[in-house]
């Protein structure tokens, strides 16, 4: 199996997923940047998709493998646009023990202006986010990090306002009774 751009494809099982692997480690990358300049980028880990969920670019999830199968833990990587800096895809990073080791790697192989952020989450939330997506038929999937709930409960306070004081109970003065 190839990629498009004639990449061979490995298909792998990591973290109770199928993973299909198009840029393997020391596979080398070359291209012109979005600042016009030319690159060439040495892969520094193995890079791939999930095939059966859908990315925003309409094809499969992104995820990068780290070397740590044992971690139970996922980071999500929020790409943006480096001429916008506005909303891109996310990128799935497994087998990283560190936010620090799995956002190096990221930005090993990409344009400075294109991280945006990175949050984390449980590899048993991520599997179920997925199950999730799956059964609804939604058509393409966006993890929700640990970082995002928080985001989300600090928006809905927010919104709601501040919470009210409880009025204090009306007792009636001595000299009234």
């Amino acid at each position: 199996m190839r990629h498009g751009d004639g990449q061979p494809v490995s298909i792998v099982q990591a973290h109770g997923l199928t993973i299909h692997i198009d840029r393997h480690e020391g596979t080398v990358l070359s291209g012109t940047g979005p600042d016009g300049k030319p690159y060439e980028v040495i892969q520094k880990g193995d890079y791939g998709f999930l095939p059966d969920v859908t990315g925003d670019d309409g094809e499969g999830y992104d995820v990068y493998l780290g070397n740590e199968p044992e971690v139970e833990r996922v980071f999500i990587v929020t790409q943006v646009r480096a001429d916008s800096g506005k909303y891109d895809e996310q990128k799935a990073m497994l087998g990283f023990r560190t936010k620090a080791d799995a956002e190096g790697l990221y930005k090993a192989h990409t344009h400075p202006d294109m991280f945006g952020r990175i949050g984390a989450l449980s590899l048993a939330a991520f599997r179920r986010q997925l199950d999730e997506h799956k059964e609804s038929g939604a058509k393409v999937f966006r993890a929700e990090t640990d970082e995002d709930a928080e985001e989300m409960a600090d928006l809905t306070d927010y919104e709601n306002g501040p919470a009210s004081e409880p009025e204090p109970p009306s007792n009636p003065s001595p000299e009234s009774t």
